[in-house]
Protein backbone atom coordinates (compact mmCIF):
# COMPACT_ATOMS: atom_id res chain seq x y z
CA UNK A 1 0.00 0.00 0.00
CA UNK A 2 1.28 3.25 -1.16
CA UNK A 3 1.72 5.50 2.15
CA UNK A 4 1.50 9.65 1.78
CA UNK A 5 2.69 11.80 3.96
CA UNK A 6 -0.20 13.74 5.84
CA UNK A 7 -1.45 16.52 3.46
CA UNK A 8 1.26 16.04 0.74
CA UNK A 9 0.98 14.24 -2.78
CA UNK A 10 4.01 12.34 -3.74
CA UNK A 11 5.11 9.21 -5.56
CA UNK A 12 5.30 6.67 -3.52
CA UNK A 13 7.08 3.19 -3.18
CA UNK A 14 6.61 0.24 -1.39
CA UNK A 15 7.60 0.80 2.89
CA UNK A 16 10.50 -1.32 3.35
CA UNK A 17 14.23 -1.99 2.02
CA UNK A 18 14.92 -2.05 -1.23
CA UNK A 19 16.32 -5.42 -3.44
CA UNK A 20 20.10 -4.71 -3.63
CA UNK A 21 19.82 -1.81 -1.25
CA UNK A 22 23.13 -1.20 1.73
CA UNK A 23 21.65 -3.57 4.03
CA UNK A 24 22.08 -6.07 1.44
CA UNK A 25 25.43 -5.28 0.03
CA UNK A 26 26.82 -4.30 3.51
CA UNK A 27 26.07 -7.68 4.81
CA UNK A 28 28.98 -9.14 3.13
CA UNK A 29 31.41 -7.46 5.85
CA UNK A 30 31.27 -11.33 6.94
CA UNK A 31 30.67 -13.47 4.07
CA UNK A 32 28.89 -16.17 6.41
CA UNK A 33 26.25 -13.77 7.73
CA UNK A 34 25.97 -12.56 3.97
CA UNK A 35 25.12 -16.83 3.10
CA UNK A 36 22.35 -17.44 6.33
CA UNK A 37 20.96 -14.51 5.80
CA UNK A 38 20.63 -14.29 1.52
CA UNK A 39 21.48 -18.00 0.58
CA UNK A 40 19.94 -20.08 3.50
CA UNK A 41 17.15 -17.60 4.59
CA UNK A 42 17.72 -18.43 7.89
CA UNK A 43 16.42 -15.86 10.49
CA UNK A 44 16.12 -15.21 14.45
CA UNK A 45 12.67 -16.39 16.21
CA UNK A 46 12.99 -12.72 17.50
CA UNK A 47 13.83 -9.39 16.17
CA UNK A 48 15.49 -6.97 17.82
CA UNK A 49 13.57 -3.93 19.58
CA UNK A 50 15.24 -1.32 18.42
CA UNK A 51 14.76 -2.76 14.56
CA UNK A 52 11.17 -2.58 15.25
CA UNK A 53 10.85 0.78 16.61
CA UNK A 54 12.87 1.88 13.88
CA UNK A 55 10.41 0.60 11.25
CA UNK A 56 7.46 1.96 13.18
CA UNK A 57 8.84 5.73 13.80
CA UNK A 58 9.49 5.60 9.81
CA UNK A 59 6.22 4.41 9.01
CA UNK A 60 4.32 7.26 11.06
CA UNK A 61 6.75 9.89 9.87
CA UNK A 62 6.19 8.99 6.47
CA UNK A 63 2.22 8.94 6.88
CA UNK A 64 1.06 6.14 7.68
CA UNK A 65 -1.88 6.12 10.58
CA UNK A 66 -1.03 4.93 14.47
CA UNK A 67 -3.82 2.15 13.91
CA UNK A 68 -1.71 0.61 11.46
CA UNK A 69 1.80 0.96 12.72
CA UNK A 70 -0.12 -0.58 15.88
CA UNK A 71 -1.39 -3.49 14.16
CA UNK A 72 2.33 -4.11 12.95
CA UNK A 73 4.23 -2.65 15.91
CA UNK A 74 2.00 -2.76 19.14
CA UNK A 75 4.83 -2.98 21.32
CA UNK A 76 6.65 -0.04 19.69
CA UNK A 77 3.63 1.85 18.79
CA UNK A 78 3.84 4.41 22.10
CA UNK A 79 7.69 5.14 21.64
CA UNK A 80 7.58 5.40 17.78
CA UNK A 81 4.68 8.49 18.48
CA UNK A 82 6.52 9.90 21.54
CA UNK A 83 9.21 10.28 19.39
CA UNK A 84 7.50 11.48 16.16
CA UNK A 85 5.92 14.02 18.52
CA UNK A 86 9.59 15.30 19.23
CA UNK A 87 10.82 14.98 15.55
CA UNK A 88 8.31 17.00 14.31
CA UNK A 89 7.77 19.57 17.08
CA UNK A 90 11.31 20.09 17.59
CA UNK A 91 12.95 19.44 14.81
CA UNK A 92 13.63 21.63 12.00
CA UNK A 93 10.65 22.24 9.67
CA UNK A 94 10.75 19.46 6.47
CA UNK A 95 11.10 20.49 3.38
CA UNK A 96 8.24 19.98 0.71
CA UNK A 97 8.51 15.85 -0.11
CA UNK A 98 8.44 15.31 -3.90
CA UNK A 99 8.48 11.34 -3.46
CA UNK A 100 8.83 9.30 0.03
CA UNK A 101 10.22 6.15 -0.73
CA UNK A 102 10.50 6.16 -4.08
CA UNK A 103 12.86 3.25 -5.26
CA UNK A 104 15.68 3.44 -7.81
CA UNK A 105 17.89 1.19 -9.80
CA UNK A 106 21.85 2.11 -9.34
CA UNK A 107 25.05 0.97 -11.39
CA UNK A 108 23.13 -1.14 -13.69
CA UNK A 109 21.26 -3.02 -11.21
CA UNK A 110 24.08 -3.91 -8.91
CA UNK A 111 22.39 -1.20 -6.40
CA UNK A 112 19.20 -0.13 -5.27
CA UNK A 113 18.53 2.59 -2.99
CA UNK A 114 15.58 4.25 -1.86
CA UNK A 115 15.85 7.46 0.32
CA UNK A 116 13.29 8.08 2.75
CA UNK A 117 12.16 11.57 1.13
CA UNK A 118 12.93 13.45 -1.72
CA UNK A 119 12.49 17.18 -1.42
CA UNK A 120 11.74 20.07 -3.96
CA UNK A 121 14.84 21.92 -2.07
CA UNK A 122 17.21 19.42 -4.41
CA UNK A 123 18.60 17.41 -1.40
CA UNK A 124 16.72 13.83 0.25
CA UNK A 125 16.41 13.10 3.59
CA UNK A 126 17.08 9.74 5.55
CA UNK A 127 15.43 9.07 8.95
CA UNK A 128 17.43 7.53 11.99
CA UNK A 129 17.10 7.16 15.81
CA UNK A 130 19.76 7.08 18.04
CA UNK A 131 20.79 6.60 21.89
CA UNK A 132 23.72 8.86 21.62
CA UNK A 133 24.69 11.69 19.35
CA UNK A 134 28.40 11.41 18.30
CA UNK A 135 31.18 13.97 17.61
CA UNK A 136 31.95 11.25 14.94
CA UNK A 137 28.17 11.51 13.35
CA UNK A 138 29.65 13.94 10.38
CA UNK A 139 32.62 11.57 9.55
CA UNK A 140 30.25 8.54 10.01
CA UNK A 141 28.17 9.50 8.03
CA UNK A 142 30.15 11.17 5.23
CA UNK A 143 31.32 8.00 4.31
CA UNK A 144 28.18 5.35 5.03
CA UNK A 145 27.60 3.72 1.51
CA UNK A 146 23.75 3.54 2.00
CA UNK A 147 23.19 7.50 2.35
CA UNK A 148 26.02 8.26 -0.47
CA UNK A 149 23.63 5.73 -2.10
CA UNK A 150 20.49 7.57 -1.83
CA UNK A 151 21.95 10.80 -3.03
CA UNK A 152 22.84 8.97 -6.08
CA UNK A 153 20.21 7.49 -6.51
CA UNK A 154 18.25 10.91 -5.90
CA UNK A 155 20.60 12.94 -7.97
CA UNK A 156 21.14 15.17 -5.66
CA UNK A 157 24.44 16.85 -3.76
CA UNK A 158 23.40 16.79 -0.25
CA UNK A 159 21.64 14.42 1.92
CA UNK A 160 20.18 14.68 5.36
CA UNK A 161 20.92 12.32 8.18
CA UNK A 162 17.87 13.43 10.29
CA UNK A 163 18.69 11.95 13.77
CA UNK A 164 16.01 11.81 16.80
CA UNK A 165 17.21 11.08 20.02
CA UNK A 166 16.04 8.14 22.10
CA UNK A 167 16.88 9.28 25.45
CA UNK A 168 14.41 10.37 27.85
CA UNK A 169 14.88 14.12 29.57
CA UNK A 170 12.73 16.26 31.32
CA UNK A 171 11.02 18.08 28.65
CA UNK A 172 7.34 17.57 28.01
CA UNK A 173 7.66 15.04 25.81
CA UNK A 174 10.85 13.50 27.71
CA UNK A 175 13.27 14.60 25.47
CA UNK A 176 16.55 15.66 25.88
CA UNK A 177 17.85 19.49 25.68
CA UNK A 178 18.73 19.17 21.70
CA UNK A 179 16.58 16.01 20.99
CA UNK A 180 17.15 16.07 16.89
CA UNK A 181 20.56 16.44 15.12
CA UNK A 182 20.54 17.27 11.33
CA UNK A 183 23.87 16.12 9.46
CA UNK A 184 24.42 17.46 6.00
CA UNK A 185 26.32 15.00 3.91
CA UNK A 186 27.72 16.44 0.43
CA UNK A 187 27.44 13.62 -1.74
CA UNK A 188 30.65 14.21 -4.19
CA UNK A 189 32.08 12.67 -6.95
CA UNK A 190 34.87 11.30 -5.07
CA UNK A 191 32.42 9.54 -3.01
CA UNK A 192 29.82 8.44 -5.69
CA UNK A 193 32.71 6.30 -7.81
CA UNK A 194 33.97 4.91 -4.36
CA UNK A 195 30.29 3.32 -3.51
CA UNK A 196 30.19 2.18 -7.48
CA UNK A 197 33.67 0.52 -7.11
CA UNK A 198 32.63 -0.84 -3.83
CA UNK A 199 29.58 -2.57 -5.27
CA UNK A 200 31.49 -3.93 -8.40
CA UNK A 201 33.46 -5.41 -5.80
CA UNK A 202 31.67 -7.33 -3.97
CA UNK A 203 29.52 -8.99 -6.90
CA UNK A 204 33.02 -9.59 -8.26
CA UNK A 205 33.36 -11.95 -5.04
CA UNK A 206 29.96 -12.91 -5.08
CA UNK A 207 29.74 -13.94 -8.28
CA UNK A 208 33.26 -16.19 -7.52
CA UNK A 209 31.77 -17.80 -3.83
CA UNK A 210 28.66 -18.55 -5.37
CA UNK A 211 30.36 -19.90 -8.30
CA UNK A 212 33.15 -22.19 -6.02
CA UNK A 213 30.05 -23.50 -4.41
CA UNK A 214 27.48 -24.65 -7.02
CA UNK A 215 30.53 -26.04 -8.74
CA UNK A 216 32.31 -27.90 -5.84
CA UNK A 217 31.38 -31.55 -4.86
CA UNK A 218 33.73 -31.18 -1.56
CA UNK A 219 31.53 -30.06 1.55
CA UNK A 220 34.82 -27.89 2.95
CA UNK A 221 34.38 -25.82 -0.29
CA UNK A 222 30.81 -24.17 1.02
CA UNK A 223 32.55 -23.24 4.20
CA UNK A 224 35.76 -22.09 2.21
CA UNK A 225 33.60 -20.02 0.08
CA UNK A 226 31.49 -18.05 2.93
CA UNK A 227 33.88 -17.66 5.64
CA UNK A 228 33.01 -16.01 8.99
CA UNK A 229 34.69 -12.67 9.74
CA UNK A 230 35.38 -12.64 12.98
CA UNK A 231 36.29 -8.98 12.85
CA UNK A 232 32.46 -8.43 12.49
CA UNK A 233 31.02 -10.83 15.06
CA UNK A 234 30.63 -7.69 17.94
CA UNK A 235 30.48 -4.70 16.97
CA UNK A 236 29.61 -1.36 19.37
CA UNK A 237 26.07 -2.24 18.94
CA UNK A 238 26.70 -5.73 20.28
CA UNK A 239 26.66 -9.25 19.00
CA UNK A 240 25.81 -9.97 15.40
CA UNK A 241 22.18 -10.95 14.69
CA UNK A 242 23.91 -15.11 14.49
CA UNK A 243 26.52 -14.43 16.88
CA UNK A 244 24.79 -17.56 19.00
CA UNK A 245 24.64 -19.65 15.73
CA UNK A 246 27.93 -19.48 15.04
CA UNK A 247 29.45 -19.39 18.69
CA UNK A 248 26.88 -20.06 21.20
CA UNK A 249 25.17 -23.31 23.08
CA UNK A 250 21.34 -24.03 23.51
CA UNK A 251 19.42 -23.58 23.79
CA UNK A 252 20.37 -20.08 22.70
CA UNK A 253 22.13 -21.40 19.66
CA UNK A 254 18.95 -23.11 18.67
CA UNK A 255 16.55 -20.28 18.78
CA UNK A 256 16.77 -19.61 14.60
CA UNK A 257 14.78 -20.65 11.94
CA UNK A 258 15.14 -21.38 8.18
CA UNK A 259 12.60 -20.43 6.14
CA UNK A 260 10.90 -22.67 3.35
CA UNK A 261 13.23 -21.31 0.57
CA UNK A 262 15.56 -19.03 0.18
CA UNK A 263 14.69 -15.21 0.03
CA UNK A 264 15.00 -14.55 -3.59
CA UNK A 265 14.11 -10.62 -4.49
CA UNK A 266 17.68 -9.45 -4.52
CA UNK A 267 17.89 -12.57 -7.53
CA UNK A 268 14.99 -11.38 -9.32
CA UNK A 269 13.53 -7.98 -8.02
CA UNK A 270 10.35 -6.96 -7.20
CA UNK A 271 7.25 -8.32 -9.52
CA UNK A 272 7.13 -5.13 -11.03
CA UNK A 273 10.58 -3.89 -10.95
CA UNK A 274 12.61 -7.26 -12.52
CA UNK A 275 16.35 -6.85 -12.04
CA UNK A 276 18.85 -8.80 -14.05
CA UNK A 277 21.93 -10.54 -12.60
CA UNK A 278 25.51 -8.23 -12.93
CA UNK A 279 28.55 -10.30 -14.18
CA UNK A 280 27.92 -14.08 -15.20
CA UNK A 281 26.16 -14.67 -12.05
CA UNK A 282 22.43 -16.94 -13.02
CA UNK A 283 19.43 -17.83 -11.34
CA UNK A 284 20.29 -21.58 -11.57
CA UNK A 285 23.86 -20.81 -9.99
CA UNK A 286 22.59 -18.78 -6.84
CA UNK A 287 19.49 -21.68 -7.03
CA UNK A 288 21.84 -24.35 -6.86
CA UNK A 289 24.60 -22.76 -4.28
CA UNK A 290 21.86 -21.49 -2.35
CA UNK A 291 20.56 -25.90 -2.35
CA UNK A 292 23.79 -26.84 -1.26
CA UNK A 293 24.47 -24.72 1.33
CA UNK A 294 20.75 -25.71 3.07
CA UNK A 295 21.02 -29.25 2.80
CA UNK A 296 25.16 -28.92 4.23
CA UNK A 297 23.91 -26.80 6.89
CA UNK A 298 20.89 -27.48 7.69
CA UNK A 299 19.79 -30.41 5.80
CA UNK A 300 17.02 -28.05 3.70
Amino acid sequence: MAILPKGETVNTGVIGGSPRGWTFISRAACWRKFALCYLVGLYHHFTKDYFDLGSAFHALMEGMSPERVGQLYPEQLTEAQRLEAIRRTKGPPLGKAVAIEREHILFDAKMTSKPDREEEAGVARDYKTAFNFSDHDQKKWDVAGGIIGEGVAARVTTMLVDITSKRRGKGSLGETDKPVKIVSVQVTTKKAEALAAHVDDFWAQLEQRVRKVANSKHPTALTRAFPPNLNACVDHYGPCDYYEHCWGKPPESLLYRVAEKAPDRWVTGRDETPLKLPGKLTTKLVSDASTKLRKAWFKK
